[in-house]
């Protein structure tokens, strides 16, 4: 839209608003302010306030400007509805997650920050991977699943040191009963 056609948009959409034609003073100043940014100015802006809006959906809120960055450049490369598609889809999946889903062990969140996400264009992603849960954290909880309980694994530390009866082996993390059933005394043949 050429500079004058925005400038008559925009001094008419004010005088409906106030209900009343404007001043020349008030055209003028709209003018000056309409041309005081240029075309790739105001498109910024635009861009910038539909990665706010973008950035609200997301489920993890921390990054700052790096991630509206991020997300600004998803929006150019990609288009303003495939990048709030593919989030608004991410962030419903998320809310579903148990909280072991979303969070470690040690209290830090296992969702991406912004920039990572949006920068790895992860909007792009199957969706079936955020709400069946085949990724990582998923396998291993498979893994725990598959690993029975050993017997005499209480007493496989190298140097005799003996697990405690009240820890279940269900309660053992993954890589540590891995490690323990590696470190097992093979059972000796007697007979």
């Amino acid at each position: 839209m050429a500079f004058r056609e925005q400038l008559i948009a925009l001094c008419t959409a004010k005088a409906k608003a106030l209900g009343r034609k404007l001043t020349n003073f008030e055209v003028v100043d709209m003018a000056s302010e309409l041309h005081g940014k240029s075309a790739k100015e105001r498109k910024r802006a635009e861009i910038d306030e539909r990665a706010a809006q973008i950035l609200n959906v997301y489920p993890r809120r921390q990054g700052g400007e790096a991630g509206l960055t991020a997300i600004s450049k998803a929006i150019a490369k990609d288009g303003f509805e495939k990048v709030l598609e593919g989030t608004t889809e991410y962030a419903s999946a998320v809310a579903r997650w148990s909280y072991a889903r979303r969070v470690s062990q040690s209290g830090s969140s296992l969702i991406p920050l912004p920039a990572t996400w949006f920068g790895n264009r992860c909007y792009l992603d199957d969706p079936k991977y955020w709400w069946e849960g085949t990724g990582k954290k998923d396998k291993e909880e498979k893994e725990a699943v598959l690993l029975a309980e050993p017997e005499g694994w209480r007493f496989a530390h190298p140097d005799n040191r003996f697990v405690t009866e009240h820890i279940a082996w269900s309660a053992i993390d993954t890589a540590s009963q891995k490690w323990i059933i590696s470190h097992m005394k093979p059972k000796e043949n007697t007979g």
